[in-house]
């Protein structure tokens, strides 16, 4: 064999591999899902492969499209798991809501419950929970009189607009076109995204660099009692679902004082004491046809109605038993002996005072 065609030879054996190593050159595979239905989905699909064309990737030349029923099938359970992450979120966050505005609520009957008449408390207690629930940097609780509003409360209020509402000693009219002024005027949800940029600026903007603000009407039989008023300082709207809980916590918050109000006219003190007891019961629906009633009965119901009637406005008064069960979780205090009716022995009660900080709960 002469040397050229050795060499020949030689080179074709090594192209081979080279060759077959090229054919067997993997190319890019991607997985493509369109959400609308076949019918529908031609001309999204002539988009994609377009793009694809306008990047240097033609279809089965130097990229697959494809993915296998295997893959879809796994794409499917995350987004079914997905949608389920998603709504106990959803869930969670409505929750924590509830929570939020129900530990407002209870809050603020019991500053009412201590207050003895006194509706300072109450109004700032109202106010500063308001702020909280709907993400304010401060807010006033004003109260109507004679067509004009007196302050009731305020909380956090920048030092300018604050000086300036402590001289107001009565009752004083708001700015013309404000927030407050327009609820005085209509009785009316008044809110705007951004209260600088008005024609007319009111003081808690020009004072207080209020931006984003809403005020709400307290209604009593449909005359005006009052208003809160909150503010962000940053242009932030309001959404819906914090103006409604702000409206809904304004007629809580009438409801309240109107009771206060009533019970000190009457010459009452409003209270509320409770009466914890521990123990068997008998649980079920009691009664006769036409009339049942799911109720307990035993020692313990008893125990603790009698506890609830002797438990003084912001009492909280427990037996020995329930003593026995909470005693590394609160501090409490002795209040004596009471002879309980249907009690034979007098019973020791404890009034507890707070969670102890030093103590697991």
């Amino acid at each position: 064999m002469r040397r050229r065609e050795f060499v020949t030879v030689l080179g074709g054996v090594a192209a081979w591999p080279l060759a077959a190593h090229a054919q067997q050159q993997a190319i890019p595979v991607l997985g493509y899902l369109d959400p609308t239905s076949p019918g529908d989905s031609a001309e999204p699909h002539r988009g994609f492969l377009q793009g694809l064309k306008e990047t240097g990737y033609v279809e089965s030349e130097n990229v697959a499209i494809s993915f296998t029923d295997k893959q879809i099938e796994l794409v499917k359970n995350f987004a079914a798991q997905a949608v389920i992450a998603i709504e106990n979120a959803r869930l969670l966050n409505e929750l924590r809501g509830w929570l939020e505005r129900q530990t407002a609520t209870s809050e603020v009957l019991g500053v009412i419950s201590k207050s003895a008449g006194d509706l300072e408390p109450v109004y700032q207690a109202i106010l500063e929970n308001a702020a909280r629930i709907c993400e304010a940097q401060f807010g006033i609780l004003t109260l109507h009189e004679n067509g004009a509003l007196r302050m009731g409360a305020m909380h956090n209020v920048p030092t300018a607009f604050a000086e300036w509402l402590q001289e107001q000693r009565g009752a004083f009219k708001p700015i013309e076109g404000s927030q407050p002024d327009r609820v005085l005027r209509t009785k009316q949800i008044s809110y705007t995204a951004d209260a600088a940029a008005v024609a007319n600026p009111g003081r808690a903007a020009r004072l207080g660099g209020a931006r984003s603000t809403v005020c709400v009407p307290m209604l009593k039989d449909e005359e005006l009692v009052g208003t809160i008023t909150i503010y962000r300082q940053e242009v932030r709207p309001f959404t819906d679902k914090q103006i409604e809980l702000l409206q809904n916590f304004a007629a809580q918050a009438v409801i309240a004082i109107e009771n206060a109000e009533t019970w000190h006219r009457l010459g009452h003190d409003i209270g509320f004491g409770i009466g914890i007891a521990h123990g068997f019961a008998t649980l079920g629906t009691i009664g006769f046809e036409g009339r049942f009633d799911y109720a307990a009965i035993g020692t313990v119901s008893n125990v603790a109605s009698r506890l609830c009637d002797e438990a003084k406005p912001g009492q909280i008064l427990i037996n020995s038993r329930v003593l026995t069960k909470v005693e590394n979780a609160v501090t409490v205090e002795p209040v004596g002996e009471f002879t309980l009716k249907g009690i034979r022995r007098p019973m020791t009660a404890y009034n507890v005072l707070a969670p102890s900080p030093s103590k697991p709960n």
